[in-house]
């Protein structure tokens, strides 16, 4: 039985969207099994479909940057909005806590809260950025109606 090469796999499903994944990667198994393989064999099977991938690369590369520059006010946003959100709650968590040890509330912060709470805000903010993009990228709710 023929198996495509693992790297043109994972690259297909990095670079394709969602919606065209597995047609894509049904087409070209179908091709390979009917037409490539009983001319060509096993070996010159792998070279016709890694030679395909390699062919597309340019052009799924600029789908993707297409797709992905489209969301960046999206993904701006939602970023900046973890952002502020994980800061707002650390710096609450913080002033709290002091205000539960006498003689310490309103103290500066320590450079290592300030570190602690940046990295954690930072973290949160590409997560953020990263979920308000694939949540944006179809335009559509999860019921697959418009909004």
């Amino acid at each position: 039985m023929w198996e495509p090469p693992a790297w043109c796999v994972w690259l297909l499903r990095v670079l394709l969207p969602p919606q065209d994944r597995e047609a894509l990667l049904g087409d070209l198994h179908e091709e390979v099994v009917t037409v490539v393989m009983p001319s060509r064999g096993l070996r010159g099977a792998r070279w016709w479909y890694a030679g395909q991938i390699v062919r597309s690369l340019a052009a799924l590369a600029r789908l993707r940057l297409r797709r992905a520059s489209a969301h960046l006010p999206l993904a701006l946003s939602g970023g900046l909005l973890g952002f502020a959100l994980c800061w707002a709650f650390a710096d609450g968590l913080r002033s709290f806590v002091l205000s539960q040890v006498p003689m310490r509330a309103g103290g500066p912060a320590s450079a290592g809260f300030v570190l602690t709470r940046l990295s954690c805000a930072l973290v949160f903010g590409f997560l953020a950025a990263i979920g308000s993009t694939r949540l944006g990228i179809t335009g559509k709710s999860r019921e697959g109606e418009e909004p």
